[in-house]
């Protein structure tokens, strides 16, 4: 609409309408801001802490796959952080060592947590479409 030809004397100076033009500027703010207030709201930290949580005890994919619910605060602990050493996210487990392992492994397959290497110090949060859904409400539809 804002490429529509001018509408009369009073639809600014040029050959495209002005009128269409702002209607589409305001448009596009409208969105933006409604982007910023869905990402505020998904963002914040207590909330997203709660989701992760209930999806480690309550998600059919993440128990069919025998993740322990002790991972849920690990897993919020490595979103807010990008990235941290492979040792301190099994202390962030609550585990002890052989479990801790095998847990981050679990979760590591799972997509939920990303290695570079299998051998890597360091990793970083993986969000799986299945959970970012999981933990991102109505992610999908904001997009549709």
């Amino acid at each position: 609409m804002a490429d529509r030809p001018r509408e009369g004397d009073l639809d600014g100076r040029g050959q495209m309408s002005q009128r269409h033009y702002f209607a589409f500027i305001e448009f596009m703010l409208d969105v933006c801001h409604d982007q910023v207030d869905y990402m505020t709201a998904a963002l914040n930290r207590r909330r997203m802490h709660e989701r992760l949580i209930r999806a480690f005890k309550n998600n059919e994919r993440i128990l069919e796959l025998g993740i322990r619910p002790e991972s849920g605060p690990a897993v919020a602990a490595l979103l807010l952080q990008g990235s941290m050493p492979r040792s301190d996210f099994k202390v962030f487990t609550g585990l002890s060592a052989r479990p801790a392992i095998d847990e981050l492994s679990r979760l590591i397959r799972a997509g939920i947590v990303v290695s570079p290497t299998p051998k890597s110090r360091t990793i970083e949060p993986g969000l799986p479409a299945w959970f970012a859904a999981e933990i991102f409400p109505d992610l999908h539809r904001r997009f549709q």
